[in-house]
């Protein structure tokens, strides 16, 4: 789950995390051992991208488990082929189809190092990514961490919106979460953890939006997690609308969550989680009144409400993307993507939160 802007927000209330900067990467944090976790279905076009990604960190790798969940393309192949040139590679091969979370617990009991990281298949890492976020885990009440994620691709509308989705989002709901120490949620994508934490209390298998779940674990229980915005890692996105639907109505499915957490979350995440479905409530009535002022003649009062819109969105994800290294063109050329699938997004945001998706890889 990489969304953090829900359901198209209203992006003037956001701003407050523009003067939060993540959880600082202390130099002098001695760097642990890690073990890296890849389960993996039907991932022929990307499973080679995301293991060289990780053999290739600047943080050596202690071990790499790959977990085949019962593919069905040339996975397996592939992966026979790659564990022949990587020495520290392990892999499982499950018989029937058992799931991301069912998969990655099932070998839990086999990892010998204090941290573990959980890499998707259609995930890869910047040179740096575990140099710079395992450096969060200088706190010891710290048992999760992740870093940005930004499309690994820009060919498509989807990639396009996504690129516009991450860069405000992150940079301004997750810097200000991370201050307040109500991080939503560490993306499923990539994420670090302490290795004995994760195996006691294992990731969630009741619903479709796991890494959710799991983040909302660890802070109920009194522990903290942490965003480290200056460690990147890059996730394929879906190439058609049809998946970019799928993926959206996965990723907002989490009323059940809610509804299973809600009375043992902290105050701050109860006041967070009001204040994103107010967001998203306050985008449908900023959207309403646009639309009324265009059809009602003040065609100048409508304009100044959607150019202070795109100033804001514009602002955010070029000031954040030079940061990171995304070329500007690559910025404007996403915004009028990102605007041709936000009212679909605030669509599938209530759709799927009224009626969430329980089951499926």
């Amino acid at each position: 789950m990489c969304s953090l802007y829900f359901g198209g927000g209203f992006a003037p209330l956001s701003l407050l995390g523009l003067f939060f900067r993540g959880t600082p990467a202390f130099s002098s944090m001695p760097l642990s051992a890690i073990t890296v976790i890849v389960p993996v279905r039907n991932g022929e076009k990307t499973i080679e991208r995301c293991i060289k990604s990780i053999e290739e960190q600047s943080h050596p790798v202690f071990e790499l488990i790959v977990i085949d969940d019962a593919s069905t393309d040339m996975t397996p192949a592939l992966l026979g082929e790659l564990w022949g040139k990587y020495g520290n590679m392990r892999i499982f091969g499950n018989s029937v189809n058992l799931g991301k979370a069912a998969s990655i617990n099932k070998v839990l009991d086999s990892v010998q190092t204090p941290l573990t990281a959980i890499v998707d298949a259609d995930t890869f890492l910047g040179e740096e990514y575990f140099f710079r976020v395992l450096k969060a885990f200088y706190k010891e009440d710290v048992v999760g961490v992740s870093g940005t994620v930004l499309p690994s691709d820009m060919g498509n509308v989807v990639e396009g919106s996504r690129l516009i989705e991450y860069l405000h989002g992150q940079f301004t709901y997750k810097t200000l979460q991370d201050k307040i120490n109500a991080v939503f949620v560490l993306p499923g994508c990539c994420s670090v953890w302490r290795t004995e934490w994760l195996r006691k209390n294992k990731i969630p298998t009741d619903t479709v939006v796991e890494d959710l779940d799991l983040s909302w674990e660890a802070q109920i229980r009194g522990n903290k997690i942490a965003f480290v915005p200056d460690g990147v890692c890059y996730t394929e996105e879906p190439d058609s609308l049809s998946g970019f639907a799928r993926q959206t109505n996965r990723w907002f499915s989490w009323r059940p969550i809610l509804k299973k957490h809600w009375k043992d979350l902290t105050s701050r995440m109860k006041v967070l989680i009001i204040w994103m479905l107010a967001e998203s409530i306050g985008y449908l009535v900023w959207l309403a009144v646009t639309i009324y002022l265009f059809l009602s003649g003040q065609f100048l009062s409508g304009l100044l409400m959607f150019l202070i819109d795109i100033a804001i969105m514009a602002s955010v994800s070029v000031k954040e993307g030079k940061k990171l290294g995304v070329p500007l063109k690559d910025v404007f050329s996403s915004l009028p993507r990102y605007y041709f699938l936000r009212i679909p997004t605030a669509f599938l945001f209530w759709k799927s939160f009224i009626k969430p998706k329980r089951s499926g890889w």
